[in-house]
């Protein structure tokens, strides 16, 4: 969002959206508790953030403490 990857409107949290998807991925998404808000009755929430203390990790069924560029790339690397 703030990179301007999407729009403002797709923002997810106590001032935009609130979803429940079968599985929530939060990339590098540290927790704020506006945001868990928005995300907390996921299904399933899986995370990846560089910061081992991030709140976000306190909400997610599965975490991987790992650079999130690092993670993706690998993951496009098998899917190619």
């Amino acid at each position: 969002m703030d990179a301007g990857w999407i729009p403002k409107s797709r923002q997810v949290g106590k001032s935009g959206l609130k979803v429940k998807p079968n599985v929530y991925i939060a990339l590098g998404i540290s927790g704020a508790p506006e945001h868990i808000e928005g995300m907390k009755d996921s299904s399933t929430i899986i995370a990846i953030n560089s910061d081992e203390k991030a709140p976000i990790f306190d909400v997610a069924h599965y975490g991987m403490v790992a650079d999130l560029f690092d993670v993706c790339e690998g993951l496009l690397d098998k899917i190619d």
